[in-house]
């Protein structure tokens, strides 16, 4: 198989854990659905054409492929903090370190 050839079988697959956890509360890919445009636009486009055109709720959480969180990490404080803009302001994003810039 190619790279190309891997890719498609990877898209489908997850496409497929996508549909299959649409019923699923527990899933992490619950209420999840891979989004292709018609062209490669490279990852700020694409995240920006999903902000403006795919999500409806308050908050994302964009977490790239080649990241994770390697400690437990306090989101549920993170977005209290987002809601509570008479304390805090208008926080409008929140950034992770990781390890290499600590």
């Amino acid at each position: 198989n190619t790279q190309a050839d891997n890719y498609q079988l990877f898209k489908i697959a997850l496409k497929k854990i996508c549909e299959e956890a649409n019923g699923n509360k527990s899933s992490p890919f619950y209420n999840t659905r891979v989004v292709e445009l018609e062209e490669r636009m490279g990852y700020g486009f694409a995240l920006r054409h999903a902000l403006y055109h795919e999500v409806v709720t308050p908050y994302v959480c964009v977490i790239q492929h080649d990241r994770t969180f390697m400690r437990s990490t306090p989101m549920k404080a993170v977005v209290e903090a987002m809601m509570n803009k008479r304390v805090n302001g208008d926080i409008k994003y929140v950034g992770m370190s990781m390890r290499s810039n600590l």
